[in-house]
């Protein structure tokens, strides 16, 4: 659910994933799971609220690169976990417009996007961390990256498909990144769009796009014959630990 943009001062993208029906009818519970973006620029304002949710993991999708130039600060009583979700330069943030520049002819394509969104769903590290952390409920969990819209939003897909959401509803609440950068365009998104709003296919890149999201789904089920066999094979998940995990974040 989209969170109120006065919320938080200078986190972007922020918002609990709970409140969403699952195809048996329960809803995913509030105060569990949350996604953002980068919270490097949080004010004393948002720290304090970041606190009152109690944050036992804070798993960071970012790079090294991204991380250095704009550090998670510490949020008490959260562990830490940074893990790059990214195989290829092109879901990164890479904090060098410069550098961006020179890279963006090769890397911010369509089809490069597409071809990352491909990879992500598999023998990918960070989401095995963010499975691991599912699975032992070591929860309320923060998962973010720089924008919070494409390591993040596949994330956030992941844990819906083990929820029990359907596709279309995972798709809906993905996009509403769009509605929210709409409301208020967040750092990385005005000097994107300062630097690459030239390029034809910026909207593309730079939004949550459906046919992306839709891209790592059909990967999925390219490759295994049912969503409860990608989680057995790629994260040890078996129907009845999936059937424990929904007995605890569903109502």
């Amino acid at each position: 659910m989209i969170q109120s943009p006065e919320l938080f001062e200078a986190v972007f993208n922020f918002r609990d994933i709970g409140g969403v029906q699952t195809k048996d009818g329960r809803t995913v519970r509030y105060r569990h799971l949350y996604r953002c973006g980068e919270i490097s620029h949080a004010t004393q304002h948002d720290l304090q609220l970041l606190d009152q949710l109690e944050l036992k993991t804070i798993l960071d999708y970012r790079d090294e690169e991204e991380a250095i130039v704009s550090p998670t600060p510490s949020i008490q009583g959260a562990e830490y976990i940074r893990i790059s979700a990214t195989f290829t330069s092109t879901l990164r943030m890479n904090p060098s417009l410069e550098q961006l520049h020179e890279q963006s002819d090769t890397l911010f394509t369509k089809e490069n996007f597409l071809q990352a969104y491909r990879q992500l769903p598999f023998k990918n590290p960070a989401y095995r961390a963010l499975m691991d952390r599912i699975v032992t409920k070591d929860v309320p969990l923060l998962q973010h990256c720089t924008a919070g819209k494409d390591r993040t939003g596949v994330g956030t897909a992941l844990v819906y498909l083990l929820l029990g959401v359907d596709e279309e509803t995972i798709v809906h609440e993905y996009l509403q990144t769009n509605a929210i950068i709409d409301l208020q365009q967040p750092e990385w998104y005005t000097h994107w769009a300062a630097t690459f709003g030239h390029m034809d296919g910026f909207t593309y890149i730079a939004k949550a796009n459906e046919e992306c999201l839709r891209t790592s789904l059909q990967a999925i089920l390219e490759t295994y014959d049912s969503y409860d066999t990608y989680f057995f094979e790629e994260f040890g998940i078996t129907k009845a630990m999936q059937q424990d995990v929904q007995s605890y974040y569903l109502k």
